[in-house]
């Protein structure tokens, strides 16, 4: 069993669809794990949330369109803003 230290930083992107939805709620629960959470729809987004397990790290969200490099490098920047780093980006949407 390996024992983490610090706290890992997971980003999804394409998190309101099936796959990004199981990847949150998968990354989320995980106690040393938290997640930054992106969309093209906020309310797609938003239902991911909801179904997000009680006991979870922090969770932060926003809407981007990974067709904007613009709109992925906010995502990545959310995470370093948020919790100082990202370990790692699963880059879901598209």
């Amino acid at each position: 069993m390996t024992v983490r230290t610090v706290r890992r930083v997971v980003a999804i992107t394409g998190a309101g669809g099936t796959l990004g939805a199981a990847l949150s709620h998968r990354f989320a629960g995980e106690a040393d794990t938290d997640v930054v959470l992106s969309d093209v729809s906020e309310s797609a987004l938003l239902a991911t949330v909801e179904g997000l397990p009680d006991q979870r790290g922090a969770i932060e969200t926003l809407t981007a369109d990974v067709g904007d490099a613009a709109a992925v490098e906010r995502v990545v920047g959310c995470a370093v803003e948020r919790f100082g780093r990202l370990d790692v980006l699963i880059s879901n949407a598209g």
